[in-house]
């Protein structure tokens, strides 16, 4: 895989004429037109993909963007460039029912990202071996980075604790790198919900550390509008040397398979309608329909 800038449309997936119903007490919602990243249109179902080199998101929708230049008083600036980034933006039609509202929608995601052991079993497609492969064998929600005994996932929003934001600790084990701690921390507020999952401790591939606590982060932000839910999703990695360019080439299909699975996470919920996210990056840059 190539890391470069340009913005590429990787798939139609649904109509995006549809405005999602709006419960009863429910704030007005803006338009998606309103916080989509410069550059991008809305057209019908829109995901769009970045590759790149720095932690500095360029799809992420408009009010993340700012958040993120004000937090310090001043513009983001690209890191290192050893930093290897991927992104997605994807658009989630609304379900046929009115959406819940926001702190009851709220709620459903943070109980479900709070729940890692629904990622066990998780596929993705294995470019290098032509063939759907497991991306975590074992996945289960720990006691604490000290303890990694399993304890059981939440039923209730109270079973988190205070809060937002929330810190849970999971144990992840796929067929590259292995088992190993990661932090899922959930945070957001009226209009936003983020999940940024982290890795506790050295990452290894083949015997040979890759990267540091850290320095491993998959994170998914969803932000509600009138059309329905934008979702960005981003991955990055900072490690310098070809280690980190070779196991990065199959960044994209297993940050597909991730979003696929929120997808599907908020169609459950009745948060939006089912769609099918592409398994494959190459599938994904070729789309039917496309001119």
């Amino acid at each position: 895989m190539k890391f470069c800038l340009p913005i590429l449309l990787l798939a139609l997936l649904a109509p995006l004429g549809a405005t999602a119903q709006v419960a009863p007490g429910h704030a007005a919602l803006p338009s998606i037109s309103e916080i989509l990243p410069l550059g991008i249109q809305p057209g019908l179902g829109l995901v769009a993909a970045v590759t790149g080199k720095g932690d500095v998101p360029v799809l992420a929708p408009r009010k993340f963007g700012k958040k993120q230049e004000t937090e310090a008083g001043v513009p983001p600036t690209a890191a290192a460039s050893s930093t290897l980034r991927i992104e997605f933006l994807a658009f989630l039609p609304p379900p046929k029912g009115p959406l819940p509202a926001w702190d009851e929608a709220f709620s459903k995601l943070a109980l479900a990202a709070a729940s890692p052991g629904g990622l066990a079993g998780l596929e993705y497609w294995s470019a290098s071996r032509g063939r759907m492969r497991t991306l975590y064998s074992k996945a289960y929600r720990a006691v604490s980075k000290e303890d990694r005994s399993i304890t059981s996932d939440p039923r209730k929003i109270a079973d988190l604790g205070s809060g937002p934001p929330w810190r849970i600790v999971a144990w992840l084990e796929d067929l590259t790198f292995g088992g190993n701690l990661y932090a899922f921390n959930i945070s957001g507020d009226t209009g936003e919900f983020s999940l940024e999952i982290a890795n506790l401790e050295t990452v290894r591939y083949l015997l040979l550390p890759l990267a540091k606590p850290g320095a491993m982060k998959n994170r998914i932000e969803v932000l509600p509008c009138a059309e329905g839910l934008l979702v960005h999703f981003s991955s990055v990695l900072e490690a310098p040397g070809f280690g980190a360019s070779r196991v990065f080439e199959s960044a994209g299909n297993k940050g597909l398979a991730v979003l696929g699975w929120f997808a599907g996470k908020a169609a459950a919920l009745g948060l939006s309608s089912p769609i099918a996210i592409p398994l494959k990056m190459e599938e994904a840059l070729r789309p039917a329909g496309l001119p």
